[in-house]
């Protein structure tokens, strides 16, 4: 009995040494694990304080020039139709103020001529200006318009085959509705004409049926 029991004695020791030695490993794994996350916290903390610590300015937003164009590579389409497009009322404006001043005899003088075309050419410049601005340099149009062009090509459009077959049903049920009504129409007119209610001859039905 003595030596066993000092043997299941020294078993029971060792257990609780071991036991004891995994939960130090564990609590010194664990306090490894904090410290380097402080640490990198504070790294982060201190890279984010940097520029303002130093006294770093922003940096500044490139100047664009006048003649550059926002997001050149984007909607080029829809900024193309909408240009020809514009280009179209503003010449049509310009011929109309110039029709319009000719009422007024400008043409007679040098100086009627001269601001009669300089007028003409002014709306030409100033609305071709403005409009190459909303098209090129307006970033909230030039937006909008990019954000059109990518909806209008999720659109399905139907293809040709698609087209001429839902014409041809369309043209189809017309006649057959304009056929039904006719034949309708007629009926009635008969019937009325037979209780007394309409008075129409029998010359203008043979008629509306083809006979002479």
């Amino acid at each position: 009995m003595g030596p066993s029991a000092s043997a299941k004695g020294d078993v029971e020791a060792a257990a609780a040494d071991r036991s004891a030695g995994v939960k130090n490993d564990f609590d010194d794994e664990l306090d490894d694990r904090d410290d380097e996350a402080e640490s990198s916290q504070a790294q982060r903390a201190g890279r984010d304080d940097r520029p303002a610590d130093r006294g770093v300015a922003p940096a500044r937003a490139a100047r664009v020039g006048f003649f550059e164009v926002f997001k050149p590579s984007q909607g080029r389409r829809i900024r193309m139709v909408t240009g020809v497009c514009a280009a179209i009322l503003i010449v049509w404006c310009a011929i109309f103020l110039f029709h319009k001043l000719a009422v007024f005899e400008l043409g007679r003088t040098d100086a009627g001529r001269y601001l009669q075309y300089g007028l003409s050419a002014a709306v030409v410049l100033f609305f071709g200006g403005w409009t190459f601005h909303l098209l090129g340099r307006s970033a909230r149009v030039v937006d909008f318009l990019i954000a059109t062009e990518g909806e209008m090509k999720k659109v399905h459009w139907t293809s040709r085959r698609e087209v001429i077959g839902s014409t041809r049903v369309v043209i189809f049920v017309m006649v057959v509705l304009a056929a039904a009504l006719f034949v309708i129409d007629l009926g009635l007119m008969v019937f009325f004409t037979e209780i007394g209610v309409l008075r129409i001859g029998g010359d203008l039905i043979a008629g509306m049926l083809g006979g002479s």
